[in-house]
C-alpha cells in the first residue's frame, strides 16, 4: 500500500482532553481565589476586615473629606474633633473625646463617664448637678471667700443752692467698683432743703436716681412738699436698687434730682444730700 495512505500513529495526532472548559474554568476560578487573597491580606495588613455583617478598621481612619453618617455611629476608642462640629441629635460617648474646636450641640448631650474640661467652660442655661460637686483647693480665691460682699458708704452734699423749674442734678457721690464684683446695690436717700425767697408758694420735688457709669439711670421716687413764701421745707427721697455690673465698668453713681415751680434764690439754708450705704457683690 502507498505510504500516503498509511494508518496514523500517536506521535503525529496527539490526544486532546475531553474536558478542556472544565479546566478553564478552574483556571479563572484559582485566579479569582488568588486576588481575593491578594486583596484581603492587603486589607488585612491596613487593620481591616471586612465581612457581611460589616468593616472593622483597627488602624488610624483620616477623612479629608465630608463624612456624613446616616446611621448609628459608635467610636469605642479616641475621638479627636480638630474643626468646628455641629451635633444635631444624641451624642453618646462613652470613651475619651477630645473636642480642639467650637462644638455646638443643639441636642441631648449625654455623657455617661468621666468627663474632664481643660480650657474655659461657658453655661449659658441652668445647670443641675444631682452628685456631689467636689472643688479643688485653691480654685476659689481666697479674696472672694473671706469678702464676698463689700460695703462702702455713700455720701455727698451741695449747700447754699439757687432751684429753678428745670431738674438739676445735685450732690452726686461716685464710686469705683472693687475687682471682681459683678452687682451693686444702693439702699438710701436723697434730701434736699428748700428756703422760699420767690415771692410765692413753690413745690419742691426731690428724686434719688443711680446708675453704673456708663449704663441705664434707675431712679427712685419723686418726692414732693409745699413751700410758703419765707419759710423752708425738707424732702427725702428714699430709693433701694440693684444693679448688674458688666466686666468693663469702673465706677457708679448715685445723685440726687431737684426742681422747683419757681425760681428760687440761693440761701445758706438750702442744701441737698445723699446718704446711704452702697454694697457690691461677687
Amino acid at each position: 500500500m502507498s505510504d500516503l495512505y498509511a494508518t496514523p500513529i500517536a506521535q503525529q495526532y496527539p490526544h486532546h482532553p475531553e474536558n478542556g472548559v472544565a479546566k478553564l474554568v478552574g483556571v479563572v476560578k484559582s485566579q479569582g481565589e488568588k486576588i481575593r487573597e491578594a486583596t484581603s491580606n492587603l486589607l488585612r495588613s491596613a487593620g481591616i476586615w471586612v465581612a457581611p455583617s460589616g468593616m472593622t478598621i483597627k488602624s488610624s481612619l483620616t477623612v479629608e473629606g465630608d463624612l456624613a453618617a446616616t446611621g448609628s455611629t459608635q467610636i469605642d476608642g479616641t475621638l479627636d474633633v480638630g474643626a468646628q462640629t455641629t451635633i444635631g441629635g444624641t451624642l453618646g460617648v462613652t470613651g475619651v473625646t477630645t473636642l480642639g474646636a467650637a462644638t455646638s450641640v443643639t441636642g441631648e448631650l449625654s455623657v455617661t463617664g468621666s468627663a474632664t474640661f481643660s480650657g474655659d467652660t461657658e453655661i449659658g442655661g441652668n445647670a443641675r448637678i444631682t452628685g456631689t460637686l467636689s472643688l479643688p483647693a485653691g480654685i476659689i480665691d481666697n479674696d472672694a471667700l473671706m469678702n464676698p460682699i463689700q460695703f462702702v458708704d455713700v455720701f455727698a452734699s451741695d449747700s447754699g443752692l439757687n432751684y429753678s423749674t428745670s431738674q438739676t442734678s445735685l450732690a452726686t457721690c461716685t464710686l469705683t467698683v472693687p475687682a471682681g464684683f459683678t452687682k451693686f446695690t444702693f439702699s438710701g436717700a436723697g434730701i434736699a432743703r428748700c428756703y422760699n425767697t420767690s415771692g410765692a408758694t413753690v413745690y419742691l420735688y426731690t428724686q434719688t436716681r443711680s446708675k453704673v457709669v456708663g449704663r441705664n439711670t434707675w431712679s427712685g421716687a419723686t418726692c414732693q412738699d409745699t413751700v410758703a413764701n419765707g419759710f423752708q421745707s425738707t424732702v427725702s427721697a428714699p430709693h433701694s436698687v440693684t444693679h448688674p455690673i458688666p466686666p468693663e465698668s469702673t465706677q457708679v453713681q448715685v445723685w440726687v434730682d431737684v426742681q422747683t415751680t419757681a425760681s428760687v434764690a440761693a440761701h445758706a439754708s438750702n442744701f441737698v444730700t445723699v446718704e446711704g450705704v452702697a454694697f457690691f457683690s461677687r
